[in-house]
């Protein structure tokens, strides 16, 4: 009788220890949601710097004249008034032995 109560309670240990890991609200859960919880909050911080580098560059267009004619030439290909721009292709500069 005192064997039986001894894996009795054994068995009912271990059925509550699997039970409290592996159910919805178990421990295996709560480990998968504090890691996506981490990679969210990594997300988040890489969002805030964006933000601030969009911020940064929205006030630089609106104030730094310099700034806007830089990015006019760089993405839009324009120039001055009176400015030529010359095209190379490096291909007819490659020189054959």
């Amino acid at each position: 009788m005192i064997k039986n109560k001894k894996y009795l309670n054994i068995i009912l240990t271990l059925a509550a220890l699997g039970f409290l890991t592996f159910n919805e609200l178990g421990l295996l859960k709560l480990i998968s949601i504090y890691n996506e919880r981490q990679i969210v909050e990594g997300e988040i911080k890489n969002l805030i710097s964006e933000e601030k580098l969009l911020i940064n560059e929205i006030n630089l267009l609106k104030t730094d004249p310099e700034y806007i004619k830089k990015i006019a030439r760089e993405k839009f290909h324009m120039c001055p008034a009176g400015e030529k721009i010359f095209r190379v292709r490096s291909d007819k500069f490659i020189q054959s032995n």
